[in-house]
């Protein structure tokens, strides 16, 4: 009899291998992103032990091989199959060509399977490898296009953005959603699409703009929509890890959208749903931004109390608040949270929503109960499910931000920078 298929959460499967391997590739300054087929629905069904695995080894190898500026995943839908392929991609910086090796460093074992790469790309400083997955998906789980209704149909998207993926495959996964994505490779050239498609009486609605790769071009192509009448309504997303670019007021004016961080795919698609969304809709999460953003926050002498159940994220998230200089202590539920919390008070509670005994939403409301000092103290809500629904219920619970797992590194210090103010002027 053959075993039994688990039912697998895409978006936590992605989560969890980054998680992985979060702390390394920030030390190395290397930016991971992930993207799940809008044509897929949001689950699979297949061996989940073994698919983690293999996504958590084929990451690590390919960090630990270095020279590589970003890596990103994608799940698509198998067009040749009712499967799942992933594209593992990475990028080194400009001038360099991709060191050979990224379809070995992801031919690994799949439970008792070898993996093998079907196809391969190796141009312009981007290596891309595919390879079809052991499941297949859900027939009875929603699309995931389907968390955004109908926002986003109908409406034009023009990308400025040094994107790894497939343009091909990103195209169709867009198109589910009712996004029309077309891609340009310069400012010049995206500048011309968008007249041309003015000129003939049709909306650009979407700009995205990568900051860290055109820098000062992408502040000027903003300033070009913004005077053409024509152009002057659509919205424009500055994307990318930004941190380098100097915007003045009138500068960042021009944007809609400026996270400042390197925001993955799908947080980038609630971005724009937040721009277009409904007055009542429920509004998608948002990563949290500000003018020193990345930046280690300097928080010695601060407390920060962790109640985290998974032994791999209680080092993930006490290596990512070592260089801040924090006190961190860290338990398991949410009765040994209040417990401690009322023995020594934290300056700051990191609550996992998914518990053992006491879960998070119920240990929420008993330390806002406390009153005083102690009942006000800001928690951030720390969970593997990025559901709105999820996000509600810890805000409504009296959590003050929410982050979804893995968490990205510089878009976590900004948060702590913006709850925790370090100094008179907040900057450390």
């Amino acid at each position: 009899m053959p075993p039994a298929l688990d039912l697998i959460d895409l978006e936590s499967l992605l989560r969890e291998a980054i998680s992985s391997v979060a702390v390394t590739a920030f030390s190395r300054r290397i930016g991971i992103s992930a993207h799940i087929d809008n044509r897929l629905p949001s689950a699979a069904q297949g061996d989940a032990r073994a698919l983690g695995d293999y996504l958590r080894r084929g990451l690590a190898r390919t960090v630990e091989a270095g020279r590589a500026e970003r890596i990103a995943l994608a799940l698509w839908l198998d067009d040749a199959a009712p499967g799942i392929v992933l594209e593992a991609c990475r990028a080194v910086p400009q001038g360099e060509r991709p060191p050979s090796g990224l379809a070995g460093l992801w031919a690994l074992p799949i439970g008792g399977d070898a993996a093998q790469p079907a196809a391969f790309r190796n141009s312009d400083g981007i290596e891309s490898v595919l390879i079809a997955l052991p499941c297949t998906p859900d027939p009875d789980a929603p699309p995931m296009a389907e968390k955004w209704g109908g926002a986003f149909r109908g409406r034009y998207l023009l990308s400025v953005r040094d994107m790894l993926f497939d343009h091909a495959k990103s195209r169709a996964s867009f198109a589910a959603a009712g996004l029309e994505a077309v891609f340009a490779t310069t400012p010049e050239q995206a500048l011309e699409m968008a007249r041309d498609r003015a000129g003939r009486g049709q909306t650009v609605d979407f700009l995205l703009l990568d900051g860290h790769r055109l820098g000062a071009a992408a502040i000027a192509l903003a300033r070009d929509f913004r005077a053409d009448p024509r152009l002057a309504a659509t919205r424009i997303v500055l994307t990318g890890d930004a941190r380098g670019l100097e915007l003045s007021g009138d500068d960042a004016a021009l944007f809609d959208v400026v996270p400042r961080i390197s925001v993955p795919w799908r947080r980038l698609m609630n971005l724009l749903y937040d721009l277009v969304r409904e007055p009542g809709e429920v509004p998608a999460p948002q990563p949290a931004s500000g003018g020193a953003a990345g930046d280690i926050p300097a928080l010695a002498g601060r407390r920060i109390l962790i109640a985290e159940d998974v032994a791999t994220n209680q080092m993930l998230l006490e290596a990512v608040l070592a260089p801040t200089g924090a006190e961190v202590e860290v338990v398991s539920d949410g009765a040994a949270l209040l417990e401690r919390h009322g023995e020594a008070p934290a300056d700051l509670i990191l609550m996992d929503l998914q518990m053992p005994g006491m879960g998070g939403i119920a240990a929420m409301r008993r330390l806002r109960a406390l009153g005083g000092a102690a009942g006000a103290v800001p928690v951030v809500a720390l969970t593997a499910y990025a559901g709105s629904t999820d996000r509600q219920r810890a805000l409504d619970a009296g959590m003050d931000a929410y982050l979804a797992k893995p968490i990205v590194v510089a878009e976590f210090y900004d948060l702590l920078r913006r709850l925790l103010p370090q100094g008179g002027d907040g900057d450390g």
